[in-house]
């Protein structure tokens, strides 16, 4: 078995790491824990359940924060871990290098790096257009990332 590829075995998963559910109950789309990360369910595929046990899932899946490639195969009631991703947009209030200043609701400051460079980029552009910028981030089990920036339209205000 390669680096890239997982076979579940540990039913007792860490549950700090978001709620457990049924493996059978994953869709494509879906976000699971696998080795640790939070990744999202690129393919999914059940082999039909044979003379040796129940129904097998195989799925494919990348890894949220680093888009690293997995692939998963376990029994299709196995318990598996669903992370709570959430994404908030946040007002931009400065750009320094490759980290980003956001003001959070309550007003208080936050720093957060962005690792892609055309997103950097595409903020910097916004930014310094003289225009107030909202940025999106992506977080989950204690990880963020700058995931997209957009103008703030004041024209329905």
């Amino acid at each position: 078995m390669s680096d890239n590829e997982f076979e579940a075995k540990d039913n007792n998963a860490d549950a700090s790491l978001g709620q457990p559910v049924e493996a059978n109950s994953m869709a494509k789309g879906s976000h699971i824990i696998c080795k640790g990360r939070p990744c999202k369910i690129e393919d999914i595929s059940k082999s039909k359940p044979g003379k040796h046990g129940s129904a097998k899932l195989n799925m494919k899946v990348t890894d949220i924060f680093t888009n690293k490639k997995y692939e998963m195969s376990m029994p299709s009631h196995d318990m598996v871990i669903s992370p709570t991703v959430k994404r908030d947009e946040y007002q931009l209030v400065d750009v320094e290098g490759d980290y980003i200043n956001l003001m959070m609701p309550n007003g208080d400051l936050r720093e957060v790096k962005v690792n892609d460079n055309n997103l950097l980029d595409r903020i910097g552009e916004l930014f310094s257009g003289e225009t107030d910028v909202f940025v999106s981030v992506m977080s989950c089990n204690n990880e963020e990332m700058a995931v997209s920036a957009r103008p703030i339209d004041t024209t329905k205000r």
